[in-house]
Formats: C-alpha cells, sequence, structure tokens
C-alpha cells in the first residue's frame, strides 16, 4: 500500500495518456519557439521532470533533425494526439522560416568577440573539435543539445539558428584526379571528443555523459 502511494502521478498513467502529456508539453515547445519566445529546454525540464528524457529528445530532433525530415508516410490519424500532429506539421513547414541564419561558428565568435580558442573553452570543448564543428564534419544529429544551447549563447544567436548551420551540406570533396570523388564522411560528435588530444579524460567523460542524457538511444 505505501509503494503505492508513494509513485507519482505520472507513474501512475497509462502509456497513452503519458504520450498524450508529452505531446501537449512539446506543442507547447513548438508554440513558443513559433512565437519567437525562445524557450529554455532546461525550463521545461524543471517544471516537468518526469518527462525529462522525451522532452530532451523531442527538442534534440526538433532543433537538429526536424528542418530537413521527409514528408511523412500517411499516419492514421487516430494513433497521434491533435497536439503532435499540430507540432510535426510545424517542424516540417515554420521552422526554417523563423531560423535566422549565421554564416559559421568561428565567424560569428569572431563578430562576438569570441575568436576560435576562447569560444572552445567558453562552451567546453577543445578547439579542434570546434573546428570540425564549423567545417561540418561532424554529424548533427549527434550534436547534444546542451552545446547547441552554449554555442547560441556565446553567438548570440538562437539555438535554431546554430542548429540550421550544423545540418547545413557536409563538407565539399576537394579536388581529386581519380575517376570517382572519394566519400565524405561524418564522424559523430562523441567520436570526435574521444580523438581529442586536447581534452583531458574528465572532460571526455563529462560529454559522454551529456551525450547520453541529450540523445538517448533509440
Amino acid at each position: 500500500m505505501a509503494s503505492e502511494q508513494s509513485r507519482s502521478p505520472a507513474d501512475k498513467m497509462t502509456p497513452r495518456q503519458r504520450q498524450y502529456e508529452i505531446d501537449r508539453i512539446t506543442a507547447r515547445y513548438v508554440e513558443e519557439h513559433h512565437a519567437g519566445r525562445s524557450p529554455r529546454v532546461e525550463d521545461y525540464v524543471r517544471q516537468y521532470p518526469q518527462y525529462a528524457r522525451e522532452i530532451r529528445l523531442f527538442v534534440t530532433e526538433y532543433l537538429l533533425l526536424g528542418q530537413r525530415l521527409p514528408e511523412p508516410d500517411p499516419v492514421p490519424a487516430e494513433s497521434l494526439s491533435l497536439a503532435a500532429l499540430a507540432a510535426l506539421a510545424r517542424i516540417r513547414t515554420e521552422l526554417p522560416a523563423s531560423t535566422a541564419p549565421i554564416a559559421g561558428l568561428v565567424t560569428r565568435g569572431i563578430e562576438q568577440g569570441y575568436p576560435l580558442p576562447r569560444l572552445a573553452a567558453a562552451v567546453g570543448i577543445s578547439m579542434d573539435v570546434l573546428a570540425k564543428l564549423d567545417a561540418k564534419a561532424i554529424a548533427a544529429s549527434t550534436v547534444p543539445f546542451t552545446l547547441v544551447e552554449r554555442l547560441a549563447e556565446k553567438l548570440r544567436a538562437t539555438p535554431a539558428a546554430v542548429a540550421a548551420f550544423l545540418v547545413g551540406s557536409a563538407p565539399a570533396a576537394a579536388l581529386y584526379y581519380a575517376e570517382q570523388a572519394p566519400e565524405q564522411r561524418q564522424e559523430s560528435f562523441l567520436d570526435a571528443i574521444q580523438a581529442s588530444g586536447a581534452l583531458d579524460e574528465r572532460a571526455k567523460q563529462e560529454w559522454a555523459a551529456i551525450v547520453a542524457r541529450d540523445i538517448p538511444p533509440a
């Protein structure tokens, strides 16, 4: 009896009720973002700690992946709540229009008084990792939202603007003389962190924990 009474309201929900609440919360995030109010994911996590994992995952997908989502296959209307349908529609049609582009992380940093070494230190990464991000040599879907927010703060840009830059085209192939261009591959953010010789083990472990928190495994 005692254990039943100690359960939170979220624990007592059915999966469908829980999903409806998550849809309602994330739809509100989309509405705030669309209205230009720059909602902060941490504010939502503090207000709804029982849905922290789902909120972080949604915001990461919304900002880092939403701008390049393909048109969805037909989905039965009854399988999604109205809030979820509204959120998905805005991800696909309205996010790009509300995103002010930035020319580049390093360029923007210099404009805001944060040259490469200072910007890298301010957001907690090494210069080589920042250079890879600027060159789009790191897959955007692997970049934790925590870093997106840190960069946005220092660059005086919106998280969406930083995300829009990160999901841009991969680095162009260099000039070549072979019959076929070499394949251009992007590494994951965590691989770039682990390969950096300028970061100590503690920093690498901290970023590993952030990635695990911000980008839960599927």
